[in-house]
C-alpha cells in the first residue's frame, strides 16, 4: 500500500491533517515542512483595510472539491483563497483583453467603423506573423488608426508585452 503524499508539495509523506483555519470541517494531509510553513504564514497577517474600495461579488461554487483545490493551491502560494481568485481574474483578463471584440455590422463596409480592439487586434496579428516589430511602427500603426497621443502610448506597452509574451522580437 502507498503512503498518502502531501496536498501541498505533492513530494514527501503527509504527516499531518491540518485543518483550515476558514473552514474548520475541511482538512489537508501536509508533510511536516509544509505544515510549519503555513503555521509561519498564518502568523504574519495584515491589518483590517478600514477604507476598503471595490465591488464586492458572491461566487457560489458547484461542488466543495473545487474550493478544497482552491484552498490547496492557496496554501501553497502563501495567498488567500481571494487573492488566488482575484490573481486567476487578472491573468485570465490579461490573455484575452481586448481581444474577441465584438465586430459591428457596418464595419465590413469600405471605410466602416473599426472599434478599437478590432484595431489592437489586427496591429497584433501583423507583427505577430512578421515575427519582429518597433516601437515606433507600432505606434505610427496606431496613429494611423486616429489614437490619440497618450492613450497611443499605454495601448503600444499592451501590444508591446503581447508580442513579447508570444517571442516576438520587440526593439
Amino acid at each position: 500500500m502507498s503512503e498518502k503524499l502531501c496536498q501541498i508539495c505533492s513530494k514527501e509523506p503527509a504527516t499531518h491533517d491540518h485543518k483550515m483555519g476558514h473552514r474548520p470541517s475541511v482538512s489537508i494531509s501536509v508533510c511536516e515542512g509544509c505544515l510549519k510553513d503555513i503555521q509561519s504564514k498564518r502568523s504574519v497577517g495584515r491589518p483590517p483595510n478600514k477604507n476598503r474600495k471595490g465591488t464586492a461579488y458572491l461566487l457560489q461554487f458547484p461542488d466543495q472539491a473545487f474550493i478544497e483545490r482552491l484552498d490547496v493551491i492557496a496554501m501553497r502560494e502563501g495567498i488567500t483563497r481571494k487573492d488566488l481568485i482575484l490573481k486567476f481574474i487578472r491573468e485570465g483578463f490579461e490573455i484575452h483583453a481586448p481581444g474577441n471584440p465584438q465586430t459591428l455590422l457596418n464595419s465590413y463596409a469600405e471605410g466602416g467603423t473599426q472599434t478599437i480592439n478590432q484595431l489592437i487586434g489586427q496591429i497584433r496579428q501583423r507583427f505577430y506573423k512578421r515575427g519582429k516589430a518597433t516601437k515606433s511602427e507600432i505606434l505610427e500603426s496606431l496613429k494611423e488608426g486616429d489614437v490619440p497621443g497618450t492613450e497611443r502610448i499605454v495601448i503600444a506597452k499592451g501590444i508591446i508585452k503581447w508580442l513579447k509574451d508570444k517571442g516576438v522580437k520587440v526593439w
